[in-house]
């Protein structure tokens, strides 16, 4: 102490917020002073987060209390609590993680207000930022106005038009979006993260794009709830419904009722007329599980395998039976439908493939490498109800050519890759076999005329 000058000496000030040594010169008369200081930590929670900056700040505590930073073009009215505001915040990102989180690249004004440097509010107006990960009304989001409110242990956040609102405690998240995209990029790394909160979310027109397909989703209203590492997921679409759980040694996924809308919106292409679809998944995880697809009343129109299949019946004689009305321009028409596979890794087993058709059945088995998109299926192609059922009508000659099932079929395989399947018919094998065959069907006469 020298009179009315006051000077400090590697002064220590620590509470809730900071931790500080400072060097100061005060001048009592002028109520004014010259802080020197190495700020150890400012912590506002979740917000800010500096260490170890030099700083140089002027006092002045003449008519309430103010502080001055230069280096951030910053004044602080510390008279009742701290309230500023200022419109150069970008300096702060290197410091600020929702501001790096965020990509932000502007902010017009930023202002805070703190009573008891605990609890908090504050606005960002005019905040621009960059994420190719978020769509708003499926376009880019680059700009918005952010309220956030802390009071004790909770953070409560909303933008301008309240599309987003947010409460955040220490452990959980309460979550509800409107009108928002999500762009999804590493499916299998998100559900590995280590994941800090308990998320309740919930939202209506979302839409989820999965980059790693190119493909997206949307939904009218969707539910989302992450526990620990438990993952539960429930959506509707339209007359639709979507159900994920998921664990870490567990997964099940349920879709019902999809109409061709979804599926062609979802696929980007015209792959079917009418129907509903139907997909169940259950098993460790996404590698290692089984399959059911299901499918009613659909015509099948842009499928490369479909249009493939259709080229080949016309390029062999002995198939053309097979070009029964089925084959319309609406479609390959399927009334009933049909598909069990497992997935092991890049591998997925088709088990069981059977397509009831209006005139023609497809059944099938075979599998498919997800790593290079090759396939190699077995088909076997049946015609039930047009071309062989005036010769079913007849007695004794109907078993003679057709056999106990009634059925004149034949056998396709099919390899190549999805993009490009290849098809190759069996007709020279079953030329060979057909003597016996018939031989077959004449024994067995006896137990199926009365029939």
């Amino acid at each position: 102490l020298n009179n009315n000058k006051v000077n400090l000496k590697k002064f220590l000030v620590s509470n809730t917020f900071l931790d500080t040594y400072l060097n100061a010169n005060i001048d009592t008369t002028k109520k004014q002073a010259l802080f020197d200081s190495n700020i150890k930590r400012l912590y506002f929670d979740k917000i800010l987060d500096m260490r170890d900056k030099n700083l140089s700040i002027d006092l002045n505590y003449n008519k309430g209390v103010f502080l001055d930073i230069k280096d951030f073009n910053l004044s602080l009215d510390l008279s009742n609590g701290i309230e500023f505001a200022n419109s150069n915040m970008i300096k702060f990102k290197p410091y600020s993680q929702i501001l790096q989180d965020l990509n932000v690249t502007k902010i017009e004004k930023f202002w805070l207000k703190s009573q008891d440097f605990n609890d908090f509010d504050i606005s960002l107006n005019g905040v621009f930022f960059s994420n190719e990960n978020i769509l708003k009304n499926k376009k880019a989001y680059i700009e918005d106005d952010f309220y956030i409110k802390k009071i004790k242990d909770s953070i409560k956040i909303n933008n301008k038009d309240k599309s987003i609102q947010a409460n955040i405690t220490s452990k959980d998240i309460n979550l509800n979006v409107n009108n928002f995209g999500f762009v999804l990029k590493d499916i299998k790394g998100a559900y590995s993260k280590n994941i800090l909160y308990n998320i309740k979310a919930q939202g209506q027109n979302l839409d989820f794009v999965f980059s790693e397909f190119n493909k997206s989703l949307s939904f009218d209203n969707a539910n989302l709830s992450v526990l620990g590492d438990s993952i539960k997921f429930n959506a509707q679409r339209i007359n639709s419904s979507f159900y994920l759980d998921k664990t870490s040694d567990r997964v099940y996924l349920s879709i019902n009722g999809v109409n061709d809308k979804i599926l062609n919106d979802f696929f980007a292409e015209q792959y079917v007329k009418n129907g509903t679809f139907s997909l169940l998944l259950e098993g460790k995880n996404f590698d290692d599980l089984n399959g059911t697809v299901s499918i009613k009343k659909t015509y099948i129109t842009g499928l490369k395998f479909h249009n493939q299949l259709m080229s080949f019946i016309d390029t062999v004689p002995s198939l053309l039976l097979f070009k029964t009305p089925t084959f319309n321009n609406q479609g390959l028409d399927i009334q009933n439908g049909a598909i069990a596979f497992d997935k092991k890794d890049e591998k997925i087993n088709v088990k069981t493939l059977a397509l009831d058709g209006d005139t023609v059945d497809i059944l099938g088995l075979g599998d498919v490498n997800l790593k290079d998109n090759s396939i190699n299926i077995q088909l076997e192609l049946k015609i039930l109800k047009s071309a062989s059922h005036i010769i079913a009508n007849i007695p004794i000659i109907n078993q003679v050519l057709l056999g106990k099932d009634r059925a004149i079929s034949t056998a396709i395989l099919v390899d190549g890759t999805i993009d490009d399947p290849k098809f190759h018919t069996q007709v020279i094998k079953e030329a060979l076999k057909l003597p016996f065959d018939l031989i077959n069907n004449i024994i067995q006469i006896p137990s199926t005329w009365f029939n």
